[in-house]
């Protein structure tokens, strides 16, 4: 017992003292707070005190923040995650490659690609074929590159497609069908609705019903879904889908790949390092052939020089021949 009553006699002092220096102790933790903080304050705000050197190996880099940044335009034919995850890399090479900072500038839709362009908003674009036409005889838009294919050719094609199992096998059988077309500016829907049905005895008049999407993936999610009948998209599209249902009845003639465009009033110089930069991959070289692993497929194969002259048979199954100025 006499243990414990020494216990409660040493808290009750301690009790006692901490009561009594407590205001002490606050005053005093306040008042170095405030010494510390107006110290603290003085230092940092004294420019009279040089800033460390920087060494001359880090002056020597050039930061992507520094360059000078280009933006290339593409259009809206993909969702936006699709065509990050497609055309970033394509940025990255460029920027690797050059002394410039390439973006990527997205567009809501394919005509406002073409007005960046027309504006010299962006430096280049991704166009797709018709686009390019229209685009060349409104605002003399130019091209200077198009891709080559996996069998390093340069063409592309459009092609109708079905859901497997839906008892279509020819254009003939789509009378009375419900169409699903990506934008009303691409090559795929104007080749089919302008000069396919027609080949076949067939009007638009013919069918249930036409609807436009903003994507070729899209497209073919509706067929899926069995919201629609048929659907026609770039045939390297339809392909990627074939082992989920996706069967292709008809293809179109063989046309050149979307290409790579410029302002009509373009930067020579900026056109000209991009273009060099695009026609030195080699697939056959390892060190490209890994760079091009992440490129959208279209892309991933390498490009050669581009003409409109190229785009004539284009014009022709399109009915748009240039009249002669």
């Amino acid at each position: 017992m006499k243990n414990s009553g020494n216990i409660f006699e040493l808290y009750s002092a301690m009790k006692i003292f901490t009561n009594k220096y407590r205001v002490h102790v606050i005053i005093s933790s306040l008042f170095f707070l405030m010494v510390f903080s107006f110290l603290f304050y003085s230092r940092v705000m004294d420019i009279s005190i040089p800033f460390p050197d920087i060494s001359a190996n880090n002056s020597d880099k050039i930061l992507p923040s520094a360059k000078e940044t280009i933006y290339i335009g593409i259009i809206s034919r993909y969702p936006p995650e699709i065509i990050y995850k497609g055309y970033q890399p394509i940025m990255d090479y460029l920027n690797n490659s050059t002394e410039y900072n390439f973006e990527l500038k997205l567009s809501g839709s394919y005509q406002e690609t073409v007005e960046q362009l027309a504006r010299n908003e962006v430096a280049g674009a991704f166009l797709g074929t018709y686009l390019y036409i229209r685009a060349h005889d409104q605002f003399g838009i130019k091209c200077i590159l198009k891709p080559l294919n996996e069998n390093l050719e340069s063409v592309s094609s459009a092609a109708v497609i079905v859901k497997k199992g839906s008892g279509i096998n020819h254009i003939k059988d789509l009378r009375g069908k419900k169409l699903a077309l990506p934008s009303s500016e691409s090559f795929s829907g104007k080749w089919f609705t302008g000069y396919e049905l027609n080949k076949y005895g067939l009007n638009l008049s013919d069918l249930d019903s036409i609807s436009y999407f903003d994507h070729h993936q899209t497209v073919i999610y509706q067929l899926l879904k069995n919201h629609f009948d048929v659907g026609v998209v770039k045939e390297r599209v339809a392909k990627e889908y074939e082992k989920k249902g996706i069967v292709i009845i008809k293809s179109s003639e063989k046309i050149p790949g979307p290409p790579f465009v410029v302002p009509k009033n373009d930067n020579p110089k900026i056109t000209s390092i991009i273009k060099d930069a695009f026609l030195k991959i080699d697939i056959h070289n390892p060190y490209y052939k890994e760079i091009l692993t992440d490129w959208d497929s279209e892309y991933s194969h390498g490009f050669v020089e581009a003409s409109d002259n190229d785009f004539e048979n284009v014009r022709k199954i399109l009915g748009l021949i240039k009249v002669p100025k």
